[in-house]
């Protein structure tokens, strides 16, 4: 039997409450950001040195700059062999033309910097490659324009017409003349592939996930948290009501409260509904909707309950890397685990240093008061 929406929200919801995004992940994560940036580490004692060794600052931006210069200095970011003779040709287009999409249709450089940067400090990094159709509309006003550029314009099948007016004048030869005057609203298409960096506590992944590939069939749900205007979504081909509710039943991952959640929540401060910022869940999982008996991979994004596309899709378009890729599990370690135990060291010894030039420094008197003058000491 076909699986209706609530049914499909409450699958969507069960995977979700199963997802990998909270726990002891999310905050691993979170220290390891802290570490990064050199926060306090909660075992200081007032009065004495609170120092931080930034061990893991250094080792991150020590690797970032050597790791960009292999994968993004050279000429060909991605290369395709041939197969055989007949394939030459084709797979110097196919390198070319990819290469362009990656080197000159996005900004791969930055790209990259970011992606090495999540996955470095919190484990994983997420990029998103999808094809953008979504379309970009701006007015245009025309003044007194002669019936042939008139006309020409009319002809264009991307603009809409708002509003037109029309003036006519005697020209030297005693004619009549016709001026147009109007405003188009003008719609392309963007059609271009993009990479889009994905902050790792937007993505939530099975908890049973064998390995790093998103890729993986054995892989039942990736999800991406974001939050888009109404305006965006329409763009993107969906319909959208101006009332639409963004609250489920689980709210989990819009609800952090520390420095490092990207959401930021404006709900009710936009006086313009199209404006207006709610969660969205765009959601690939495993499951038998059309009720055949098999499983399918399904594309679904979601605003509260309320699913606004519903699709068969081949591939889930979001790319995982990770520094220290673990057997048989999707996260593995960051560059952070692998030196916070001597960060803590350094801490340590740079601290009991310190104290101890204060001290020597700044020395202190102890004085019995039964034995000693206080006004002569």
């Amino acid at each position: 039997m076909k699986m209706d929406d609530a049914q499909l929200v409450a699958a969507i919801e069960q995977h979700e409450a199963a997802s990998s995004l909270h726990g002891a992940l999310e905050s691993d994560r979170a220290e390891s950001v802290d570490r990064y940036l050199g926060k306090a580490m909660g075992n200081e004692i007032e009065g004495r040195s609170q120092v931080v060794a930034r061990d893991s600052f250094d080792t991150v931006e020590w690797l970032k700059p050597q790791l960009a210069d292999i994968f993004t200095s050279g000429e060909e970011i991605v290369s395709f062999s041939p197969r055989g003779p007949d394939d030459v040709k084709a797979a110097e287009q196919e390198t070319d033309y990819i290469n362009h999409l990656i080197t000159q249709r996005n900004n791969w450089f930055e790209i990259w910097y970011n992606w090495t940067h999540d996955a470095l400090v919190q484990k994983n990094g997420y990029v998103k490659v999808y094809w953008d159709d979504s379309e970009d509309k701006t007015r245009e006003k025309y003044q007194q324009l002669d019936p042939e550029s008139y006309a020409k314009l009319m002809q264009d099948d991307d603009i809409e017409v708002i509003s037109q007016s029309e003036e006519s004048y005697i020209d030297e030869m005693g004619q009549p003349v016709m001026l147009y005057s109007c405003e188009v609203e003008r719609t392309q298409p963007r059609n271009v592939v993009r990479m889009l960096n994905v902050q790792p506590e937007n993505i939530r992944v099975d908890s049973n996930a064998p390995a790093l590939n998103l890729q993986d069939p054995r892989l039942s749900f990736v999800q991406h948290l974001e939050l888009k205007t109404i305006s965006e979504l329409r763009n993107d081909g969906l319909d959208v009501p101006d009332d639409i509710s963004d609250s489920g039943t689980t709210d989990r991952g819009f609800e952090r409260q520390d420095d490092y959640t990207p959401f930021r929540d404006s709900d009710g401060q936009e006086s313009d509904p199209s404006m207006r910022r709610i969660k969205v869940r765009e959601c690939w999982l495993r499951c038998d909707y059309d009720g055949d008996g098999r499983a399918e991979l399904l594309h679904v994004i979601i605003v509260g309950t309320t699913p606004l596309l519903i699709e068969d899709c081949d591939v889930v378009p979001i790319v995982a890397l990770c520094p220290i890729p673990q057997p048989h599990q999707h996260v593995g370690l960051s560059l952070i685990d692998a030196v916070l135990d001597l960060e803590k060291i350094q801490t340590a010894l740079l601290r009991g240093a310190l104290d101890n030039q204060y001290l020597a420094n700044n020395g202190r008197y102890g004085v019995n008061e039964d034995n000693v003058n206080l006004d002569d000491m």
